[in-house]
């Protein structure tokens, strides 16, 4: 990639997508087989925790081997400085578990999406007149579709990606509940499974988790 494509388009990647996989490993690397897989199977938009082993020598690494199509973002991003640290190894987008207004700040002047975590009122107010055009509802398992639906009748024109517990089980019931995306950590992406690069169950789970998505959309329309 030659030039970052800017929030807008970021954002607009993952609301086509509807999914974002959060790729989190605890003794190894994020592998770029991994990260090739994904994209093997369509999967455009993708978030590495910043977490993992080596998470910013992944990004870079990856980033100057994937197509240009290929959207990478950085999540658990804390602070600003994480952010800045993210978007110098090719990040396009930075999440994060909570609200940290510098971290948005950071990323807006570099024209980079932030996505930073919310779990009441208060906190999405904060993350919307910060400048944050979507948000991380996290952990979606705790705060249920319910929180959604609620917050979203003051807060219509905020757009939220529950993150957190979901699974292809209930990923249409948060997207009938308004959510424009959704995060999947553990249930997509097995760790094990990705080391031993046994990608079957991988296509899977996409599959399951794709057909949940377009059911929820069909029937929203």
């Amino acid at each position: 990639m030659t030039k970052p494509r800017g929030m807008k388009v970021v954002e607009e990647a993952i609301y086509r997508q509807k999914f974002v996989p959060v790729l989190r490993h605890s003794n190894e690397p994020v592998s770029l087989d991994l990260l090739q897989a994904l994209a093997a199977e369509g999967v455009n938009c993708i978030e590495i925790a910043l977490t993992s082993p080596r998470a910013l020598t992944s990004l870079r690494w990856a980033r100057d081997r994937l197509p240009d199509g290929i959207i990478l973002g950085a999540g658990s991003a804390l602070n600003a400085e994480m952010a800045r640290l993210a978007i110098r190894a090719g990040a396009e987008f930075v999440a994060s578990p909570g609200l940290n207004e510098a971290m948005i700040d950071v990323c807006r002047r570099a024209d980079v999406l932030a996505i930073p975590g919310i779990m009441t009122p208060t906190e999405t107010m904060r993350a919307w007149h910060a400048g944050a055009h979507l948000v991380k509802m996290f952990p979606a398992s705790v705060l249920g579709p319910e929180f959604l639906s609620a917050i979203h009748g003051p807060l219509p024109w905020l757009r939220m990606m529950p993150t957190g517990g979901i699974t292809d089980k209930n990923a249409a019931v948060f997207i009938r509940a308004g959510a424009v995306a959704v995060g999947l950590g553990s249930w997509l992406i097995n760790e094990e499974e990705a080391l031993a690069k046994r990608w079957q169950p991988l296509r899977e789970r996409l599959k399951s988790l794709r057909d949940a998505l377009r059911d929820a959309t069909r029937h929203a329309t």
